[in-house]
């Protein structure tokens, strides 16, 4: 069987119908679930099968594609120049987070796929900046790099709706694992717009972790837009 008669027998069409409404503008979805393209994944990258992309890609073809890159285990070099072919293939936000959630490397190599990421969080692709924000909320929100990532979160200045609410996540994430430190980032006068700003507070009220003086302290910090 090949892989895309694999995906289209695991295809669910009411699933196609939620997932197609998650994903405005994206095409070529027939409703595979996530685990289940996971699975398949898994068992390619463990085999070390080479899975190439047909032509026309069904969205589930792409987020396979990326998981086998993302799990596959090879060196730092390789694992790189295979992110480099496979991030222009991200459009949505889905195929983006599932790619970053499945980054397989050793910790070794932590500082090299820094300092990789980090060309990008300044670059003009809204997907691509999204990219670098999850990676950094995933893999660099440590006591070794929690300083440097407030700091480039507070830089990212990119006006997609998609890599603004990548930022807010990320700032969220950074003040439930590091509150103190991020309200200061929170309060300070470095520069960052209302939306994400108010997003990142929101996200932080969403969670169950912060405790409830911190979520008034969090609620008070909302700024009235206009």
């Amino acid at each position: 069987m090949n892989i895309r008669n694999e995906l289209l027998n695991l295809a669910d069409d009411k699933y196609r119908v939620f997932a197609s409404s998650l994903l405005p503008g994206v095409s070529n979805i027939i409703g595979v679930r996530l685990p289940d393209i996971k699975k398949t994944a898994v068992r390619l990258a463990k085999n070390g099968d080479d899975y190439h992309l047909p032509k026309n890609p069904l969205f589930e073809e792409v987020m396979l594609l990326g998981m086998i890159t993302g799990l596959k285990k090879e060196s730092i070099d390789d694992k790189l120049k295979s992110t480099e072919i496979f991030l222009p293939l991200i459009d949505n936000w889905s195929v983006c987070d599932s790619f970053c959630g499945c980054f397989n490397f050793r910790r070794e190599d932590k500082s090299q796929l820094y300092y990789f990421i980090m060309q990008y969080i300044s670059s003009s692709d809204e997907f691509y900046v999204r990219f670098a924000l999850v990676m950094l909320l995933k893999y660099f929100i440590d006591d070794d790099y929690i300083d440097k990532t407030l700091n480039t979160l507070w830089r990212v200045k990119h006006p997609g709706y998609y890599a603004k609410m990548a930022q807010a996540w990320a700032i969220s994430t950074c003040y439930i694992k590091y509150p103190e430190l991020t309200e200061n980032y929170l309060k300070s006068s470095l520069p960052i717009d209302d939306f994400t700003y108010n997003k990142a507070l929101q996200k932080i009220l969403d969670s169950k972790l912060p405790t409830n003086e911190q979520k008034g302290k969090i609620r008070s910090m909302k700024r009235k837009l206009c």
